[in-house]
């Protein structure tokens, strides 16, 4: 069995940090390999050999992680081609010095165009997985408001051009307040990564969920009108039900969630069907919990 498989996933907050490290290890490398050759100092034989490049910080981690998903992809491939060049050009920077006769400007141009690239590269990564991290909400990985406005607009732009329904749902997990105060913050965030994790494995795969702040979480349902999103949510809120939050020091805690679902209608403002998801929600707060309750409709029944 692959030992890769056991190792829990990259997420691109945990790549973000790895990338970081990487590229500090290079500068120390750099550091290291112009020292040698600018005060003759001896070459240490492990620079020599052909697979320098798995011995290096940024091999080492790539040769673990090759086969994740965030980094299988052509940038991170393209990241490792860089850095087998980059230590094959500077092998031959120091065979040349180890050889005792001055280096080439060429080999040294050379070296020097391949160890831009790569820092390049991995700058490039490193700005692109900030950017991912910021759209992401801390606690339960889920995307923040933040991706939420730009991700429903362009829901919102292809269900006008295409025709196809589109709905939205806010869903608040029910008495917050009191699992936060008798069991803690800590439990309370885990609720809110339960809800998450949970949601997320029974919405359809082109559903989008993000925490929008606090316990409420806002979920798109594309090619759905009001009814169809209905009844996506009342599984999800039946799988909330069903699924307790594990407590660290043993037992679980129940936890229940309300939602309010709305249809956006046609070129609506997106903020309108939000504001109309809301209201129901709220109309499902007041009508006691843990159920769904459409725009203008009475809730759906509950099993």
């Amino acid at each position: 069995m692959d030992e890769r498989q056991d190792r829990p996933a990259l997420t691109p907050a945990a790549l973000l940090g790895q990338l970081e490290a990487c590229l500090d290890a290079h500068t120390q490398w750099m550091e290291t390999l112009h020292r040698t050759l600018v005060c003759g100092m001896p070459v240490e034989p492990e620079q020599l050999h052909e697979d320098s490049h798995l011995r290096s910080r940024f091999g080492r981690w790539y040769a673990a992680n090759g086969g994740a998903e965030l980094v299988d992809q052509p940038a991170f491939r393209d990241l490792g081609a860089l850095d087998a060049e980059l230590h094959a050009a500077a092998r031959h920077l120091l065979i040349v010095h180890q050889a005792g006769n001055p280096i080439p400007a060429d080999l040294y141009d050379l070296f020097a165009a391949k160890s831009a690239a790569f820092t390049r590269q991995i700058r490039r990564l490193a700005r692109a997985f900030s950017a991912a991290v910021s759209d992401l909400d801390p606690v339960t990985g889920l995307q923040n408001r933040q991706a939420m406005l730009g991700d429903l607009e362009n829901e919102r732009q292809r269900s006008v051009r295409t025709g196809a329904a589109l709905s939205v749902a806010i869903a608040d997990i029910d008495h917050f307040k009191r699992i936060n105060d008798t069991h803690g913050h800590a439990v309370g965030d885990l609720a809110l990564t339960t809800a998450a994790q949970t949601m997320l494995r029974h919405v359809r795969p082109f559903d989008g969920i993000y925490r929008i702040g606090g316990e409420e979480f806002l979920i798109v349902l594309p090619y759905a009108d009001l009814d169809r999103a209905a009844v996506v949510v009342e599984r999800l809120r039946n799988e909330l039900q069903a699924t307790p939050v594990a407590l660290a020091g043993g037992g679980s805690l129940r936890m229940t969630v309300s939602f309010g679902v709305a249809q956006v209608a046609g070129e609506e403002a997106l903020e309108a069907a939000i504001e109309r998801a809301d209201r129901a929600l709220y109309d499902a707060k007041d009508g006691g919990r843990n159920r769904v309750v459409k725009a203008g409709s009475e809730p759906v029944r509950r099993a």
